[in-house]
């Protein structure tokens, strides 16, 4: 069985466009039946709580230039909230998943 992944997804608030991002990324992981938790926070937080969650993957609405370390691996989750473009952004992802999990072994 697969590990559970670990999405932070960020938003100026933590509250709205944090939970539209997790809920699209949510279900589109279990269409895929990959395992994840999901935590979200605000801007301010998201340095620090990627840390302490020891998030796999961060999905900011904007992209914030924080450097998260080299095993965190960043995305741009804006066209989950317009819609446009959300098909590349989930192949993307999904092909990220596949590689850490292949790296994990």
């Amino acid at each position: 069985m697969k590990r559970e992944i670990r999405i932070l997804c960020v938003c100026s608030t933590g509250i709205a466009q944090a939970t539209m991002v997790h809920m699209r990324l949510k279900e589109a992981c279990g269409e895929r039946k990959i395992p994840a938790v999901f935590e979200k926070c605000q801007y301010l937080q998201a340095k620090s709580l990627s840390e302490n969650f020891r998030a796999d993957f961060v999905v900011e609405v904007v992209p914030l230039n924080i450097d998260y370390g080299e095993k965190v691996k960043v995305f741009n989750g804006f066209p989950f909230l317009t819609g446009v473009g959300t098909e590349p952004l989930l192949e993307q992802f999904f092909k990220a998943v596949e590689e850490l999990y292949n790296k994990e072994g």
